[in-house]
């Protein structure tokens, strides 16, 4: 019996066709953290019985992607389904021959979403590329199945459970059902998720939601006791599963696919939640094929776009607010809250009256559903995510009473509700697919309501009559003064300060640098905050070369000028970095001190470590040259800060990234620095950046940044943050530059307006004259 097992285990390994994709994937079949897996179906027609399916010659492109998130506790997944038919960059990429060699693809702009599979020779590993650089989410594996492998798969499990609302004949497909639930298998499968035009408008968004049901329905059947009890049934499984499956190396053994699988185990299917990358149909087209991404994501909850975010601010309402001024917490919709010792149970009291625009109260029932969605959402909230880490539910213990519920400390989530990003929708607005609230189909309870909504290219808002449940903050109570708000989508710099000079625009945000001079003249004003969170900085990898010796880390420290940075790109000496966090952030410490620019002491302590000028400067020791790797996506000051660490005998190479490429690197630790920034309005950020599985802080740091975010006594968070921006600092761990500064032009007809703590501008009190 042993040695059967053993060769049905080798039979089993052997069915599996894997590739190496190099860094594009992680080697570890389940690292920690969140794992990312991308799902790949192809059109590929070969296989016995899919001559019929048409395009017998396809080299076999990326037909259905979903990018699975598991989160980190392993209790819910998200699926994000990305089109096919998207308009977007494919990165170039790095891929493996048959012979062993490797082989760059160029990159190509604008183009289908789907070639990045099949075309020019690409493999799994330029599509997961693909993906990095659409969503920003390194990918950790990836799993692609062909034709054969729905119809396997199905009639291994004994069929799949679908519903159509209407009969279905689709000649193209071949789909023939009647309206109401049926179990499909085989063929019949796979003319399931591949009909175009049986549903909706007959095109491919259509297919993914059908598509999304297929396999959520899969998912059911595959852990249903119905399947899991049988022996018959598993054998079948795991013959369909590894004989029609190809996987990257980081998965490509039955040892590694059963160490991701226990890792996936105790997921209940009800966790798996689909959304779909938000777009809109290709303006550039007359006939509409394609579609583009949605750069103006109307969904507060799901957008992590500065101006989106600026528009979410004004239709939704928080829990509470934060005070820009001094970091504190005031009411809003809550008039009070009382959080645990451990900071993992969080009670508020909601106020009475308050009303999203379809009439519906904003009640506890109301709050614990927004909660769920946004945990619900994984990774389509890439920041309300944030902070509900550890979320485990929120009880109801009357109309205006509930209780946040984690499954550990989370200090950090009681300034999350102050956020845009945890701002309350209606309902009724819940119930909609993350998708149509992309479109803007959403209601909130602000003090204005959607009114038209263009994708990239307006958003109009009306004020909301009968509003009384301002912030705290807010100097008018009641109603807005505007009747109306236009938003216009106008992506580059110089038109967009164009327009507001030409008198076309009352206000334009994101100034550039270069424009501040002109809009400060007589007739304009500025509305300029400096961003909160950590400033532009170099992030070091303290576990490569030279950069494991604290000496150097802080001789790097030294070498470079803050105050000449910041005057030579920003125009503004202020905004030279005075500690890891900006000053606009709670918690702050000032340790511009610790960060002056002393050469000569970078030099002593270089020279003390033993690293001695070589002829041309560089210092050497052992004889090995003091060279340093710095990545980045955007330069920004970096030639300047090389020319600088050159005048203390340190190289330094810079190596700019593409978005997805950068994160790649990140997760395999090949750099010496990296230049990054994070955005939020609390210390806990620095938890977030430092705490993780990254290189740059050591073990004792990463314990102490995770002891400050447990702690609800604030106190006890603004002593062990205060210590934790001073190690940072001290150590070399992180070598600050310049702090970053939002600004936006003002005719000097607007006043009132104001931005919030997160630096979203708020539009209650704003006014206009003449």
């Amino acid at each position: 019996m042993a040695g059967s097992g053993y060769a049905y285990y080798q039979h089993l390994s052997g069915n599996i066709d894997k590739i190496d994709v190099g860094d594009a994937g992680n080697k570890d079949a389940a690292p920690d953290g969140p794992i990312n897996i991308l799902i790949i179906g192809t059109d590929k027609r070969t296989g016995k019985g899919n001559e019929g399916c048409g395009g017998k010659d396809s080299p076999g492109h990326a037909d259905t992607n979903i990018l699975l998130r598991v989160s980190a506790d392993r209790t819910n997944t998200t699926g994000l389904s990305i089109p096919r038919d998207l308009i977007t960059n494919i990165p170039d990429c790095l891929t493996t021959q048959d012979d062993g060699s490797k082989k760059t693809i160029p990159g190509t702009q604008n183009v289908r979403f789907n070639t990045s599979l099949g075309q020019e020779g690409r493999d799994p590993g330029c599509t997961m590329r693909t993906v990095t650089e659409l969503t920003g989410l390194k990918v950790d594996h990836f799993m692609m199945a062909d034709f054969n492998a729905v119809k396997n798969l199905t009639t291994a499990v004994n069929g799949v459970e679908v519903c159509v609302a209407k009969d279905v004949d689709d000649p193209d497909s071949h789909l023939k059902l009647s309206a109401g639930t049926h179990k499909v298998q085989g063929e019949q499968a796979l003319a399931f998720v591949r009909t175009r035009h049986s549903f909706g408008n007959q095109g491919d968004l259509d297919r993914i939601k059908v598509q999304q049901q297929f396999l959520g329905s899969l998912a059911r059947q595959l852990k249903s006791e119905d399947t899991l009890t049988s022996p018959k049934k598993l054998y079948k499984v795991a013959e369909a599963a590894t004989d029609a499956l190809t996987v990257d190396s980081g998965i490509g053994s039955i040892t590694k696919l059963m160490s991701l699988a226990k890792e996936l185990q105790h997921i209940n299917p009800k966790n798996i939640t689909f959304v779909t990358l938000p777009v809109v149909d290709n303006p550039a087209e007359k006939v509409k094929a394609t579609v583009v991404l949605n750069e103006t994501d109307a969904d507060p909850q799901q957008s992590a776009l500065g101006q989106s975010l600026d528009v979410g601010r004004q239709l939704v309402d928080s829990l509470t607010d934060q005070d820009p001024r001094d970091g504190k917490t005031v009411p809003w919709l809550a008039t009070r809250w009382k959080a645990d010792p451990e900071a993992t149970r969080f009670t508020f009291t909601l106020r009475a009256g308050a009303t999203f625009s379809d009439g519906t109260p904003v009640d506890a029932r109301a709050v614990k559903a927004n909660f769920d969605a946004v945990h619900e959402l994984g990774a389509a909230a890439s920041r309300g995510a944030v902070y509900l880490d550890g979320y485990r539910e929120t009880r109801v213990s009357g109309a205006r009473t509930l209780t946040v519920v984690f499954d550990k400390p989370n200090a950090q989530f009681l300034r999350g509700t102050s956020t845009v990003s945890l701002g309350l929708l209606s309902p009724g607005s819940l119930r909609r697919t993350p998708q149509e609230r992309c479109t803007g189909r959403l209601v909130g309870s602000g003090p204005f309501v959607l009114d038209r909504y263009r994708p990239n290219t307006s958003v109009t808002l009306d004020r909301r009559k009968g509003y009384s449940w301002g912030s705290r903050l807010w100097q008018r109570e009641g109603g807005a003064y505007l009747e109306g708000v236009e938003y216009r989508i106008v992506p580059e710099n110089t038109t967009r300060s164009g327009a507001l000079s030409a008198g076309q625009l009352d206000v334009a945000t994101a100034l550039a640098p270069q424009d501040r001079e002109r809009f400060s003249a007589p007739g304009w004003s500025l509305l300029t905050r400096t961003a909160p969170g950590v400033d532009l900085s170099l992030y070091v990898n303290a576990r490569r070369t030279a950069l494991r010796e604290a000496a150097v880390r802080q001789a790097l420290q030294k070498g470079i000028d803050r105050e000449a940075v910041a005057t030579t790109f920003l125009s503004s000496r202020k905004l030279a970095a005075t500690s890891v966090l900006s000053s606009t952030t709670p918690g702050y410490t000032d340790l511009g001190d610790r960060l002056a620019h002393d050469p000569a002491g970078a030099r002593r302590l270089l020279d003390k470590a033993g690293w001695r000028p070589g002829a041309d400067g560089i210092r050497v020791k052992n004889g090995v040259r003091l060279r340093l790797d710095a990545v980045f996506v955007r330069q920004q000051s970096l030639e300047l800060v090389q020319q600088q660490l050159k005048d203390i005998g340190v190289e330094l190479r810079l190596r700019q990234l593409t978005v997805s490429r950068f994160p790649e690197v990140l997760a395999a630790g090949s750099y010496d620095l990296s230049l990054q920034s994070a955005n939020r309005a609390d210390p806990d950020v620095l938890t977030t950046a430092f705490a993780g599985g990254t290189p740059v802080a050591d073990a004792r740091l990463r314990s102490e940044l995770r002891r400050a975010t447990s702690s609800t006594d604030e106190a006890t968070r603004s002593s062990l943050f205060a210590a934790a921006q001073r190690r940072l600092v001290d150590e070399g761990h992180v070598l600050p530059l310049n702090e970053t500064e939002e600004t936006a032009a003002l005719s000097t007809r607007v006043h009132g307006l104001t931005r919030d703590a997160s630096n979203r501008l708020v539009l209650h009190d704003t006014w206009t004259t003449g």
